[in-house]
């Protein structure tokens, strides 16, 4: 049965399911018109979706585009569900790239709020009346710019570029300053590619009766924005490489990160007057 938040009346009784989601609601822009929209209690709402985010589903107030960005998938994964996802696999690995812990957690969401038939994996869910009425006002209200994009992941990507992107060229000339001003040492950290992955590593003499050098440590990073902060990090501690180096020989590679960790929460605890 679809159920309402607040309601145990099935949605299909109160409302009629072939309109759009929050068609019961007027508009008086003469009280508030910052607040236009008006519903049957007299909240009043900026517009359908924060009703639906805020009130409908209570998930609170935030940054616009966070909700919009929400909604966006909300409306992705409904889609998705209503086409019949073909298997639990692909819908985890489609739209929660692979984690299948956020998966179900978000099958249950759908669940507790109505918006799918209780006891459905998400491969094999059915959509509620509502659910299905809050796809059609979410399709309705899509921003303008996304109309011409299909649902889903690459309607998404519209969200993430509204983030700022990362100065890549202030990065790479402090980068680049930091390391003019470094002395000849036996021992360096490096920026490097593991397996296709940007990582940082520290290479320091080998273990030989040969004069050479081998990478002793690695860590590698999702991005190389990331990367090149904690590489820029190292960078204003030179001081303590070859300390740093030291562990790794006496204690192994495991080691060093395991001190690294307890470095960046020791400076974060001091920053927030831990």
């Amino acid at each position: 049965m679809s159920r309402n938040h607040n309601n145990n009346i099935a949605y299909e009784k109160r409302r009629n399911p072939r309109l759009p989601w929050g068609y019961w609601m007027t508009i008086d822009t003469y009280g508030d018109p910052d607040l236009p929209l008006v519903d049957e209690d007299g909240t009043r709402w900026q517009s359908l979706r924060t009703a639906l985010w805020s009130g409908r589903l209570g998930m609170g107030d935030s940054y616009f585009d966070v909700i919009e960005n929400q909604l966006e998938f909300l409306l992705a994964v409904l889609v998705a569900i209503e086409r019949t996802v073909s298997s639990q696999s692909e819908s985890a690995k489609d739209l929660f790239g692979g984690d299948w812990q956020k998966a179900a957690h978000y099958s249950m969401w759908l669940e507790g709020h109505g918006l799918i038939e209780e006891g459905d994996r998400l491969n094999r869910a059915t959509i509620t009346p509502e659910g299905r009425a809050i796809i059609a006002m979410l399709m309705a209200t899509r921003d303008p710019d996304l109309m011409a994009k299909p649902i889903g992941l690459r309607s998404l990507a519209t969200y993430a570029g509204m983030r700022q992107e990362p100065d890549r060229a202030a990065m790479e000339a402090a980068i680049a300053r930091a390391e003019a001003s470094l002395p000849a040492m036996p021992i360096t950290f490096a920026r490097h590619t593991v397996a296709d992955t940007p990582a940082v590593v520290l290479i320091g003499p080998a273990r030989s009766r040969i004069a050479i050098s081998e990478t002793i440590w690695a860590l590698q990073f999702d991005g190389e924005h990331e990367r090149d902060l904690f590489y820029r990090w190292l960078l204003i501690r030179a001081d303590r490489w070859r300390h740093w180096a030291e562990i790794v020989q006496r204690q192994g590679a495991p080691a060093l990160t395991r001190h690294f960790l307890a470095l960046r929460i020791a400076e974060e605890a001091e920053k927030g007057g831990i």
